[in-house]
């Protein structure tokens, strides 16, 4: 269903008065400004689809939503910042590693659990939002047989920013890994060389179907084929918090192996996530990689590449 009823439509018209919404009368022929569908809509027409696998593999689902109009001056814009981060709006939050034990929260409770909770999340929520363009959503979710109702914001493109349960409904965590042995042709080495290969990818989809964080790791090390000495190598590092309410990072850096002269490559790796009020950080303590512990999870580990026996390759 793409608007919530019109009875629950009118109870939370009480609530929104204060910022200028419409009548619960009109409510039910709102719709957003332009004639075709807006990226935000798209998503939440997506997330209602799959609302029924969601809510049967992960316990949480959107169930309906409804538009609520523009933010056009500063006083709807503290408001509805006070509104998403009130005592008792809630938000989901996990207990375990690797993003799990969620559960649901009142932001006045974690604000007496920790001190300053989300007080910077609050901070860049607030800078995000323009002055009439600002757009704002509100959603109901299905969440352990109990209904709870969020505020999402999007800007004027219609790209969604945040939204302070459904950041978190994580449904999709994919991490590919890549080794291997290449046998490659050169312009200036007519015996060719051997790249052998090293690739971390990792990212994180919520319920609605947007990527929160997005991690890339690679190394390639080049071998001369003929003598199986390593020649040169090359890393990247990629840690992109796609979306707000999410944090994460990633290193890697050559521990041993000498180009022209080793034949072998040594490294090491690491990468992290965590929302915006748990930072996720890979520290270095000079041979591995370790994360903090106030992130949800990640990865650190050590590789060493070697130039394969010719008659070895695959």
């Amino acid at each position: 269903m793409k608007n919530l009823t019109f009875a629950r439509a009118c109870l939370w018209t009480g609530i929104f008065a204060t910022i200028g919404l419409i009548s619960c009368s009109e409510q039910e022929n709102l719709q957003p400004p332009d004639s075709a569908p807006k990226n935000w809509e798209t998503h939440l027409q997506y997330a209602l689809s799959q609302s029924e696998d969601h809510y049967k593999n992960y316990k949480i689902a959107l169930t309906g939503y409804e538009y609520r109009g523009t933010i056009n001056t500063e006083i709807e814009k503290q408001l509805l910042i006070d509104e998403m981060f009130a005592d008792n709006t809630y938000t989901l939050v996990y207990n375990g590693k690797g993003l799990t034990e969620p559960t649901m929260e009142t932001w006045g409770n974690m604000r007496k659990k920790i001190y300053h909770y989300g007080e910077k999340l609050q901070a860049n929520i607030e800078s995000d939002i323009v002055i009439g363009e600002t757009e704002i959503i509100n959603l109901e979710w299905k969440i352990e047989d109990m209904t709870y109702h969020s505020i999402m914001i999007a800007d004027k493109n219609g790209e969604i920013i945040y939204d302070n349960i459904g950041t978190y409904a994580i449904v999709e965590r994919v991490s590919i890994e890549t080794r291997g042995v290449q046998e490659i042709e050169t312009r200036t080495d007519a015996a060719g060389n051997y790249r052998i290969p090293f690739k971390k990818y990792e990212y994180g989809a919520n319920s609605i179907g947007i990527t929160q964080w997005e991690i890339i790791l690679d190394c390639y090390s080049y071998f001369n084929k003929s003598t199986r000495i390593l020649t040169e190598w090359t890393m990247r590092r990629h840690a992109n918090p796609v979306k707000r309410g999410w944090t994460c990072d990633a290193k890697i850096k050559h521990l041993s192996g000498e180009p022209n002269v080793s034949y072998y490559h040594e490294f090491i790796w690491g990468y992290a996530y965590g929302d915006e009020r748990a930072p996720a950080t890979v520290q270095d303590d000079g041979s591995a990689f370790y994360f903090n512990d106030t992130c949800f999870g990640g990865e650190t580990g050590k590789e060493v590449h070697r130039a394969p026996i010719p008659e070895h390759i695959p």
